[in-house]
């Protein structure tokens, strides 16, 4: 549960940082 809940976390943030640099 923590474990999915962390990696979707990364995987969000990961994506706004792509966005922002776009």
């Amino acid at each position: 549960m923590l474990l999915m809940g962390f990696l979707s976390t990364i995987i969000f943030c990961l994506s706004l940082l792509g966005y922002i640099q776009n």
